[in-house]
Order: structure tokens, then C-alpha cells, then sequence
């Protein structure tokens, strides 16, 4: 794991591209290299982490055996081994064991394209086209790891991190309004956009292609809505119990794969269903105990430290817990506009910082069980929504839409109220999730610009996903909840420890055998997440791991009325609030008193509103 960047269509780049690998240091400290093109016109840096081939034979930036391109890759592409002994086959030779190599010589025989396809892997590149004089910027299918750029006058910059991207040569300063409305809709900024204007995260499953007089192509290698509209067409249907067999085939595969590492390894047990199958198919394919990694809360509402304590003791892994206070994680508060680079309000980045620098200590790679809730129907707001839908349909349009209106004009912005008045007049299954994921239903109810203009996209005409709720909320999160909030949570956590984090639940052909099964499989019985269920059932009995899901979540509502009043006050009563060009002081002020006096739990509100506010200060 790494932090690359890179500068096209300067001249005097070395010491851009030395500051811009430093301000992302904590992705990689063993090591930075530099290249820069004989024409000084193209430059690259690398900051490595070394997970696979710690020699030198490892280091990047990497060129081509022919020489035709220059590479800088953050990732790891987990099933190098057999790309390299196909291409072998065909007459190559290595020079040492780094899947960057094999990479490389993988695009010189089958092609970006083709052999990005043949990837199995989590990974964002920048590859030179020494002929041509193209850049390439790829992305992996599900998102995992990060890509920001900026394209102006002919000039490009590049970087794993906005910090990084900021110490290039162009201006990337100015904050984007609609991007900005974004983050108050939905807590994360999701792709294309950043905070930045000009500045666009590479899209997952994407290739970009630029070339040197800005000409940008884009295309796509793999598309989640093709591969979900797909699956729910296909003709191969399965019983319930044949897709289980299948799923575990398939997981206990993604799971071997990333167990390849040439230094320590562990993982994340939180005591949920997604952590705890991943610790045990870890676990049967390990002849030592497997590390594991979990925190705990004195608060017992929030705590399930105790069974992921027991499933670590029934499946006899090297167990560490650390109990943590509110302080704790406080004192993270002032450091995240660092960490993130751009607002996002998740407050389960607190405690995914903690049990990041816990695991730090003791290895360099972690599996993680994220994804397991997106693509096995596990939120329970999938279940609530469709409830409500169903309740929805048995009232007269009419009159939906009056008390709709008349709730919206009485309770505007935010709220339950607010939520329920946009709900009552939606007509659309694209709607109706629009206004559940959504946290403000009108962003200048607390913004002085107007509400954005986004063109929110839709899945009308996949119609095997559209006909349910449930289905399409999954598909809407599992491409941009998972990859702008999860995953970039995850990797930024993760990353600040120099910590490499892996996500089997989301290899690509995980992913595409969920999306093969019909939605009675997802949520079978009662249960959601049934496939992923029978899998741990294999493993660790029912009454271990069995019970009510709880999250990674910490008391936000109760710390803004004690341990961080004082914080937050002055974030809210500063001058800057006051005379903030983005923000309204008086609904804010209006929150916060409401909060205070208990009349609304406004946390939720309260908590983007004051990650904001401490971003914009510290930045």
C-alpha cells in the first residue's frame, strides 16, 4: 500500500513532487522515488509501504520491460502470482516479486484494458505512455482505494490525498458549492466530486485517459449497475443452499488471496456477522492463530467487544481488545480535516481510528469485513424503507401530496418531520430512496447558496432493481455509500497508521455472485444477510455470534451535550460562523439551542455542521 501523484505540462517539477510525496508520508515511510520524463514535462512520485517484495526490486516509480511505460501504483493486485506464471508462458522474465512488475508487463501483452480486467485486486494507478504522451489514471471496480485530479490549461496534478494534491502547482483552494450541498445532503461528497472545484476523484471501474494537449477520454471496465442488472436477469438460477456453497467457494478464495503478505497480518473482529466470517475463513486457511483486532465501550449500549471476545475464543485466534473513553477518541476530533483532506461527517471514523493504531502496533495489514450490509440486504433501514413504501401505496395520491407539502412548509430542511413530509410526496422508487439517504431535504435551509443542481443518477431502466426497495437502496449504497463514506473511511483510518486494510466481502466476483442471487436469498427466513450467515454457521455456532446488530457507533448526541459542548460552542459562537459565506449562523443557532434543551436529538445535524466548521478552520 502507497501514496502516489504525479504532475503533467510543468517544467521545475522535483521539488512539487518531493513536497507532494511527503504530505502523504503515513501512506508509505519506507521509502519515496521520484521520475521525472526526459522532457522534464512528466513527473511521478511514489511514497512506498512494503507489503510484497520489500527489496528494492519493489521500488516505484517502475518502468516497462520495453521501457514504454512508467508506472506509480497504489494497491495490491492479489493474484499476481498467476498473471506471472502466464506470462512466463509467454516468454517474460521477473526480476524480483512485486506485483507492480508483473502489472507492467501485463499491460505490454494484453493491454490497460485487458489486463486491468484480469486484475483481482485493490488499486489506483498512474501510468505514462511514453509513445504516445498519454496519461492513464485507473481505478479499481468497487472503489477501494483513492484517486483525486485536477485538469487545467493543459496541466494535470494528481494524488492518492488532497493534501498531496494541494502542495502541486495548481490552485485547488476554492470550495465547490454543489459539492458542498453534497456533504450536508448526504455526510460524504460523492464521486466524481470533491470539496475542491476542479478537483474530481476518478471514478471506480474507470479508465482515464489524458493526452498532452487535454484531450480526456473516459471508459469504464466494469460497471456496478451493469453487473447488478445482469445478475438479476441471469437464467442460472440455484437453490438457497447452492448459492451459500457458492458464496463460501468464492469468499474462501478472496479471503486465501488476501492472506498473501510478506509481513505480519491480522484482522478487525468487531463480533458482526461480515468480521466474524472473514476471521474464520482467515482462520481455516491459517496454520498459526490469526491476530485479531477489536474495541471496546464502557457504555454497554455501544459495546460488543464481549462477543467478539467469545467468537475470538471459539475460534482460538490471537485475541487483543482495548477499552477506550470518550476522551479517547476526542482528542482525534481536532486532527480529522488532516486525516480526510475534505469534510465528511461518519462519526464511526473515531473509533475505526483506534482500533487502526491498536492493530498498527502489532502488524501491517488488516482484513477487514466491510460491504457484507450492501450487498446481503443488512441495513435495517432496507426493510424499514420498504415497509414504509408499502404504506405509502395504500393512500390516495392526493392526499399524500397535500400533507406532504403541508409537513414540508411547517418542518423544512431537517428532521423526522421534514423526512416525512419529502416522503409522502414522492411518486418513484428512485425518489423515495433519494429522500431516506438524504440528511437535509433542502440544504439552504442551513446553506446561503441555493440547493444544488445535482443530477442524481437513476436506475429507471433496470427494472430488476427498481421493482424493489430494498434492492435498489442496496445497489444506490453498495456505489456511493460504500465507496465515499466506508471505504474511504477505511483507507484514510487505516492509512494515518500505516496500516494496510483489505476488504474481501468486495472482490469483484463476490460482488457479482451477489448480485446473481435473488433477493429471497439475500433475506431469507427473517434473517438478513442469510447467505453470509449460513457461511458462519459452519464455522461458529448460531448462539455465539447471534444478535441484534449494533454498529460502529459512538454516543455523538450525548458527547455535544457534555464532553464536547464546550468545543463545539466555539465553533458555533466564533466570528467565523457568524460571518461564514457558506453556512447561516441562525439555523445553526436554532440546532444547537433545540439540542440543548432537549426538545429534537439535532446530533446527526449537529455533528456535519461542526466537522465542517473545523475542516474550514484548520485547512
Amino acid at each position: 500500500m502507497c501514496g502516489i501523484a504525479g504532475i503533467v505540462g510543468e517544467s521545475d517539477i522535483s521539488e512539487a513532487l518531493r513536497s507532494m510525496g511527503m504530505a502523504m508520508r503515513h501512506r508509505g515511510p519506507d521509502g519515496q522515488g521520484i521520475w521525472i520524463s526526459d522532457d522534464q514535462a512528466v513527473g511521478f512520485v511514489h511514497q512506498r509501504l512494503s507489503i510484497i517484495e520489500l527489496s528494492e526490486l519493489g521500488h516505484q516509480p517502475m518502468a516497462s520491460p520495453s521501457g514504454q511505460y512508467v508506472i506509480t501504483f497504489n494497491g495490491e493486485i492479489y493474484n499476481y502470482r498467476e498473471l506471472c506464471q502466464q506470462l512466463k508462458q509467454y516468454g517474460y522474465k521477473f526480476k524480483g516479486g512485486s506485483d507492480t512488475e508483473v502489472l507492467l508487463a501485463a499491460i505490454e501483452y494484453w493491454g490497460v484494458k485487458a489486463a486491468t480486467e484480469k486484475c483481482i485486486g485493490m488499486f489506483a494507478f498512474a501510468l505514462w505512455d511514453v509513445r504516445s504522451k498519454n496519461l492513464m489514471l485507473v481505478r479499481d471496480r468497487l472503489g477501494i482505494k483513492p484517486l483525486y485530479f485536477k485538469l487545467e490549461n493543459r496541466r494535470l496534478v494528481f494524488a492518492s490525498e488532497i493534501p498531496a494534491l494541494k502542495m502541486g502547482p495548481l490552485d485547488c483552494d476554492k470550495i465547490d458549492r454543489d459539492a458542498l450541498a453534497m456533504y450536508f445532503k448526504y455526510k460524504y461528497i460523492p464521486a466524481p466530486y470533491s470539496i475542491y472545484s476542479g478537483v474530481k476523484k476518478v471514478e471506480p471501474g474507470t479508465i482515464l485517459t489524458i493526452s498532452m494537449n487535454a484531450v480526456v477520454s473516459v471508459e469504464k471496465y466494469w460497471d456496478l449497475v451493469s453487473v447488478a442488472e445482469n445478475g438479476q436477469h441471469s437464467t442460472s438460477m440455484h437453490s438457497p443452499e447452492e448459492y451459500v456453497e457458492k458464496l463460501e467457494l468464492v469468499l474462501e478464495d478472496a479471503v486465501r488471496l488476501r492472506m498473501v503478505a510478506d509481513v505480519p497480518l491480522g484482522a478487525f473482529l468487531s463480533g458482526g456477522v461480515d468480521s466474524s466470517t472473514i476471521v474464520a475463513l482467515m482462520q481455516k486457511n491459517s496454520s498459526q492463530p490469526i491476530k485479531t483486532y477489536t474495541i471496546g465501550f464502557h457504555d454497554k449500549l455501544y459495546n460488543e467487544a464481549d462477543r467478539a471476545k467469545s467468537i475470538a475464543g471459539y475460534l482460538e485466534t490471537d485475541h487483543h481488545e482495548l477499552y477506550v473513553g470518550a476522551q479517547d477518541m476526542l482528542d482525534l476530533v481536532e486532527s480529522l480535516p488532516s486525516i480526510l483532506g475534505e469534510p465528511m461527517a461518519d462519526i464511526s471514523i473515531l473509533p475505526t481510528l483506534v482500533v487502526c493504531e491498536m492493530a498498527s502496533k502489532d502488524v501491517s495489514v488488516v482484513l477487514s469485513g466491510d460491504g457484507g450490509d450492501e450487498l446481503f440486504c443488512g441495513y435495517g433501514n432496507y426493510l424499514n424503507a420498504a415497509y414504509f413504501e408499502s404504506r405509502l401505496k395504500c393512500m390516495p395520491r392526493s392526499f399524500r401530496v397535500t400533507a406532504g407539502k403541508l409537513l414540508s412548509s411547517f418542518y423544512p430542511g431537517a428532521g423526522k418531520l421534514a423526512r416525512l413530509g419529502a416522503l409522502l410526496s414522492t411518486e418513484t422508487v428512485e425518489s423515495f430512496s433519494q429522500v431516506l439517504s438524504s440528511q437535509w431535504q433542502s440544504t439552504s435551509t442551513i446553506l446561503k447558496a441555493p440547493d444544488m443542481s445535482e443530477n442524481d443518477a437513476t436506475l429507471t431502466d433496470c427494472e430488476a432493481i427498481t421493482a424493489d426497495i430494498k434492492h435498489y437502496m442496496m445497489l444506490k449504497d453498495a456505489g456511493r455509500y460504500m465507496v465515499d463514506d466506508i471505504l474511504f473511511k477505511v483507507d484514510r483510518a487505516s492509512m494515518t497508521y500505516s496500516l494496510e486494510a483489505r476488504v474481501p466481502i468486495i472482490d469483484h466476483r463476490v460482488v457479482e455472485l451477489a448480485w446473481q442471487m435473488p433477493l429471497a436469498v439475500k433475506y431469507r427466513n427473517g434473517q438478513s444477510k442469510w447467505p453470509l450467515r449460513q457461511v458462519l454457521e459452519k464455522h461458529v455456532p448460531k448462539s455465539i455470534y447471534d444478535a441484534p446488530k449494533q454498529g460502529f457507533d459512538v454516543p455523538i448526541s450525548k458527547w455535544l451535550r457534555h464532553e464536547l459542548k464546550d468545543w463545539a460552542e466555539g465553533l458555533i459562537y466564533s466570528e467565523s460562523l457568524r460571518n461564514n459565506e457558506y453556512i447561516k449562523f441562525e439555523p445553526v443557532d436554532k440546532f444547537w439551542r433545540e439540542h440543548q434543551s432537549r426538545k429534537y436529538d439535532r446530533g446527526a445535524n449537529l455533528w456535519t455542521i461542526l466537522l465542517f466548521l473545523n475542516w474550514q478552520k484548520l485547512i
